[in-house]
C-alpha cells in the first residue's frame, strides 16, 4: 500500500448529506473521498494547473463578483427572452386574427345572395383549403345573421350556404 495519511473531517449532517448526494448524482466521483480529493486539488491549483498554497481572499472576492455579474446578465437575458416570447405570441395572435378576418371577407364576397352554394365550391372560388372554409362558414352562420346554412348537411356531402342581404 502506498504512503498515505488519513485525514478526518467533521461536518454537519446536512453538509455530509449534500456531499453524499453530489457523489450519487455525478459519474465523475466514485466515492466521497474522490469528491473531497478533487475539490481540494481544484482549490489548490491555479489556472495553469500548478499547485498553490491557497486561494486568496482577493481571488475569492473577484470570483464572487464575476459570478454575480454572470448571474445578473443571465437574469436580464431571461427577462428579455420572456418579453420577446410574449411579443411573438401577441404577433402570432394578431396575424391569425387578421388571416381569419381576411378569410371571412373573401368567403362573404364569394357567396351569392340569391342562391345557395356548397362550402366546397366556395373554397374552389377563393382558392383556399376546404376545411378552413367549412369551419369559417359554419362560424359565420352560427355567429352572424349575414350567412345562412341552407338545408341540413348530408354526411359526407358538402354543406350549402347563402349570403343574407
Amino acid at each position: 500500500m502506498a504512503d498515505r495519511k488519513r485525514v478526518n473531517l467533521t461536518v454537519s449532517p446536512a453538509q455530509k448529506q449534500k456531499w453524499d448526494d453530489a457523489v450519487a448524482e455525478s459519474p465523475e466521483y466514485s466515492s466521497l473521498s474522490a469528491l473531497i480529493r478533487t475539490a481540494v486539488a481544484h482549490e489548490l491549483s491555479d489556472d495553469d494547473g500548478t499547485d498553490t498554497e491557497a486561494v486568496g481572499p482577493r481571488t475569492a472576492e473577484a470570483n464572487t463578483e464575476a459570478l454575480e455579474k454572470v448571474t445578473d446578465t443571465l437574469a436580464r437575458m431571461e427577462s428579455t427572452l420572456n418579453s420577446l416570447d410574449q411579443r411573438v405570441g401577441n404577433l402570432e395572435q394578431e396575424v391569425n386574427a387578421s388571416e381569419k378576418t381576411n378569410l371571412k371577407n373573401e368567403i362573404f364576397k364569394a357567396l351569392p345572395p340569391s342562391e345557395s352554394i356548397s362550402d366546397e365550391e366556395v373554397a374552389e372560388r377563393i382558392d383556399r383549403d376546404i376545411q378552413d372554409v367549412a369551419n369559417a362558414l359554419s362560424r359565420l352562420s352560427d355567429q352572424t345573421s349575414m350567412v345562412e346554412r341552407v338545408g341540413t348537411p348530408e354526411d359526407p356531402g358538402p354543406t350549402y350556404y347563402r349570403r343574407v342581404d
